[in-house]
């Protein structure tokens, strides 16, 4: 069912681009097709490597057990769980720059600098949303925020500007670009 969704979505993608897109189950193929391949190692590479993958493994796993499930229930939950859930995240990506650092090459340096670059800035944004809406909701804990949330409708008002502008942004290529040069009078 993942898989479908995924290619749903890309699907509406291209057609909102005026392209026809991949197939519904393109990343189905996909992930069969990088299972089967043999793993890659560098020569230079030492046990930091291997480390790094499973360090990002458990890190997304503890993050997804610090998110709440179904309204108001959370695996692991305690007060002031979503700043923890933001530094655990950190964690893996600090790991994954690790690993990729730890190859040697430096097409990986590349991919760990920008990999570094934006975590720099969505790092903070994530920080200020999570601290947004426990100040509005006066929640410590991710559950209890997001029971807030749920709960109280005039804080989905807030999203409601962001998803317009969004909404605006995804316009049809044949409606978005209108002109491909500029008009005469403008010359």
């Amino acid at each position: 069912m993942p898989f479908f969704l995924v290619g749903c979505i890309n699907r509406t993608k291209a057609w909102w681009c005026g392209r026809k897109g991949p197939g519904l189950w393109q990343s189905f193929y996909d992930l069969r097709r990088l299972l089967a391949k043999r793993p890659v190692v560098s020569s230079t590479s030492t046990p930091v490597f291997r480390m790094g993958a499973y360090m990002v493994l458990a890190c997304t796993l503890l993050a997804m057990a610090l998110v709440p499930l179904f309204g108001q229930f959370t695996p692991v939950g305690f007060p002031l769980d979503f700043v923890a859930m933001a530094y655990v995240l950190g964690l893996g990506r600090m790991a994954l720059l690790l690993s990729a650092m730890d190859v040697g090459s430096p097409f990986e340096g590349m991919g760990a600098s920008r990999e570094a670059m934006l975590g720099a800035f969505t790092e903070p944004a994530l920080f200020l949303v999570l601290g947004t809406a426990a100040a509005a909701t006066g929640m410590g804990s991710f559950a209890a925020m997001l029971g807030q949330l749920h709960t109280t409708p005039a804080y989905g008002l807030i999203a409601l500007p962001w998803c317009w502008r969004s909404w605006c942004c995804c316009k049809p290529r044949r409606h978005a670009c209108r002109w491909t040069t500029l008009p005469p009078t403008w010359n």
